[in-house]
């Protein structure tokens, strides 16, 4: 059994010594009088920390009122502060693409200010949901570059906290050593700090799931049990639920099955009550294991039934797709973030030559017609310079959209065959034993042939599903057929009673160049996709039309639709998606939509010969 890795959030800090004083109260009482909007916004970060670990509806409130007023009062610091803030909430809901959302304006805004601590702290929490999310990679480079401004600031319980997730990363890749290394350092940090007990903590939880992995029990236990004392005292119910899990992953790595179905549910019980969805999932998974391995299949069926029913909704390609996709943007513009620094530098530089210039101008009558010419010669040269310069700025930002947009398909392509050659061939090899072993099998009892009938639907659904995901990830038919043959079978599978749907082609007879295939197939996809789950539209037309100089895709359906106007302020990761994709082949779309009357999409490509 791998031990869970904890999250370790430097508010929760804040959010127990809240609690500590009962703030909320006070503070809502505060709320109901008219406050400057700095006080305003302040009382609202409280009680939105105050209640991110167990009350999730009300922190977004607070935190959503208190940005709103951040935004609207330029401030900008405190902007960032409830962009963390609101992340931080919504990752302990298990919402980690919004967290993401949230920490990339947080930090775009902390680095802008030149706010060190603000990033540092930014740059953890970041680290923590790529690790979540096994970016490892990404996760380590943020964890470093925080621990390079805590150290700046000479903030040694940021630097405590870091540590700590560092040795998470080792753990990660079962390198206990080093991990026991880190958290030790972590402890040492706290130990040297005051009022650092809920930190102390933290090292020792960690400390003693290094011991359990080395199979050394007892001393597990008994540093697990510290961790758990200290945070009982402090009354946190955040860190009371991972201790449990925690005593629970030791009690069954020791064959205690008793005390670890007994840890994981006291977990279980807290976590519902903060509705903590990771931790959920992962305490669900270990009981119905436990459960498997003692032979009582009828709770290890429960209990896996809720473990698949909160994993299903965490994670999903949608989201990972999203994730993936503001990584890369976040990437980008911190890229383009230095590269407009250096061009401000040269900006500068120029300016004071040109201020040399002019001077000397002044002081040299004689030379006042030979410098002018020399000035108007270096301008003309200079212009020449920075046209090719754009140029090639022009060309790498296409190149480097395509190298995104291909490795992107190269990495469908990859997991549409691993799906189908991997886990499909398995699962039906799997499928096919079964079938054999049902003919040989003597069931004593009529629940046991149910139970075995179950698990063969269970597996032929799993087939099922890996086709049908391995299909929407890369047709087959797009890359053996082409565009048209693509498209008419996307629309075969949505076209219902509920929805009809009117698809016509034309000028199409040969096959286009594989990228604009590629493209459009995405976009027409995407589209269809948003009409299904967002239009409740009935009919839903689809033209391709091409001809020698171009093709154009027209999507048109008659639902509800939406606000164009308002779309740069609510559009989503789809809508960008496309424009993205079609920016690339310098094509253009066009949005045309209101509420009650539908939405029209347009997208026109030139085809370059």
């Amino acid at each position: 059994m791998k031990r869970h890795h904890l999250i370790f959030f430097l508010s929760v800090i804040f959010v127990m010594n809240a609690k500590a004083t009962s703030l909320p109260d006070s503070l809502q009482t505060l709320l109901e009088t008219k406050l400057p909007d700095t006080t305003h916004a302040n009382v609202c970060q409280k009680l939105s920390e105050y209640y991110s670990s167990f009350d999730f509806e009300k922190s977004i409130y607070y935190g959503s009122e208190g940005l709103k007023i951040a935004l609207d009062h330029n401030l900008p610091l405190k902007a960032a502060a409830f962009y963390k803030q609101i992340g931080v909430t919504y990752y302990i809901n298990g919402n980690h693409e919004i967290a993401l959302k949230n920490y990339l304006n947080a930090v775009k805004i902390f680095e802008a200010q030149n706010n060190k601590s603000g990033a540092a702290n930014v740059y953890l929490e970041l680290s923590v949901l790529l690790r979540k999310n096994n970016d490892l990679d990404l996760s380590k480079k943020y964890l470093n570059d925080a621990i390079d401004l805590f150290n700046s600031n000479s903030d040694l319980g940021g630097v405590a906290n870091a540590y700590n997730n560092m040795g998470i990363i080792y753990e990660t890749i079962n390198n206990l050593d080093s991990a026991l290394i880190w958290y030790t350092r972590s402890k040492e940090l706290y130990e040297a700090l005051p009022n650092a007990e809920l930190g102390i903590s933290y090292s020792l939880c960690n400390i003693g799931g290094i011991y359990s992995m080395q199979k050394e029990y007892e001393k597990s236990l008994e540093v697990l049990n510290k961790s758990l004392e200290i945070r009982l005292k402090l009354d946190d119910k955040f860190t009371i639920c991972q201790s449990y899990t925690s005593l629970g992953e030791c009690y069954s790595l020791k064959g205690d099955y008793s005390k670890a179905v007994s840890s994981f549910k006291h977990s279980i019980d807290i976590a519902r009550q903060i509705h903590f969805q990771d931790i959920l999932q992962y305490n669900y998974e270990q009981v119905a294991n436990i459960y498997q391995q003692t032979g009582n299949y009828k709770d290890a069926l429960e209990y896996y039934n809720l473990y698949q029913e909160i994993k299903d909704s965490l994670y999903n390609n949608g989201r990972l797709n999203q994730m993936e996709e503001l990584k890369a943007k976040f990437e980008t513009d911190k890229k383009e973030q230095k590269l407009a620094l250096a061009n401000k530098e040269n900006a500068l530089k120029d300016l004071e030559l040109r201020r040399k210039n002019f001077f000397i101008i002044l002081g040299f009558g004689l030379v006042v017609i030979i410098s002018l010419l020399g000035f108007l010669l270096y301008n003309r040269y200079k212009l020449k310079k920075e046209a090719e310069i754009f140029a090639t700025k022009a060309m790498q930002k296409e190149q480097t959209a395509k190298s995104v947009i291909d490795a992107e398909e190269r990495e469908r392509k990859r997991i549409a065959g691993d799906l189908h050659d991997g886990i499909g061939q398995m699962l039906s090899a799997a499928k096919m034993n079964m079938s054999a072993l049902s003919e040989e099998l003597q069931f004593q009892r009529q629940d046991q042939s149910v139970f075995f009938n179950r698990t063969q639907d269970i597996i032929d659904e799993c087939c099922k599903e890996v086709r049908t995901i391995s299909h929407q990830m890369m047709p087959n038919v797009l890359l053996k057929s082409g565009l048209v043959s693509a498209v008419r079978e996307f629309v075969n599978k949505i076209n219902t009673p509920k929805l009809k749907v009117n698809l016509h082609i034309h000028g199409l007879s040969e096959r286009l160049d594989e990228t604009i295939e590629i493209v459009l197939y995405r976009v027409i996809q995407e589209c269809v996709n948003n009409v299904i789950k967002h239009s409740e539209a009935s009919i839903l037309d689809i033209q391709l039309i091409g001809d020698a100089n171009e093709i154009s895709a027209t999507i048109e359906d008659n639902g509800k639709g939406f606000d164009a106007n308002l779309r740069d302020q609510f559009e989503g990761i789809g809508l960008k998606n496309i424009k993205t994709r079609v920016d690339y082949l310098n094509g253009t779309v066009n949005i045309d939509s209101a509420i009650g009357r539908g939405t029209h999409i347009n997208v026109e490509i030139p085809l370059v010969h």
